[in-house]
């Protein structure tokens, strides 16, 4: 069943409102993810792994911490799968920032550097963590579904 839903944003001296659709089956049935990572080519590779599962949906992209954090209360994904490695915002700070601001959301780190460091340190921000070397479509649906 698709709802209309009135969303009301600060807008500088006053609030926008914008009109929305809201799929309550789907989102009752399918966990949202937000995908993040400075390299197009692993967002491409994960947004095809994981949109091949009915249990998920993606809900959007990202290419920094940044602009992860301004897409967080448009999309309010239930998870987020953030790279830790970026320029400027890194995933640590990001997981932090994102964290703050919505703190039921399920954050999955992921690098292509195996060092007990980074695994340790994702799973002190976040909920999880995955190697991008190590990685295969049935370990990362394993991990989102245990989020």
């Amino acid at each position: 069943m698709v709802d209309m839903a009135t969303r009301y944003e600060a807008r500088g001296d006053g609030y926008a409102c914008r009109h929305i659709r809201v799929d309550r089956e789907s989102r009752r049935t399918r966990r949202s993810v937000l995908l993040v990572d400075d390299q197009a080519a692993f967002l491409e590779a994960a947004r095809s792994i994981l949109s091949g599962d009915a249990r998920l949906a993606i809900v959007g992209t990202a290419s920094s911490g940044q602009q992860a954090l301004e897409l967080l209360p448009e999309l309010s994904p239930e998870i987020v799968l953030l790279d830790v490695q970026m320029p400027g915002m890194n995933g640590f700070e990001a997981a932090q920032a994102i964290r703050a601001l919505a703190p039921a959301t399920r954050i999955v780190l992921t690098s292509s550097d195996d060092d007990p460091v980074y695994a340790k340190n994702a799973r002190r921000v976040g909920d999880g963590f995955v190697s991008k070397r190590s990685l295969s479509a049935q370990a990362l649906l394993d991990l989102l579904d245990a989020v």
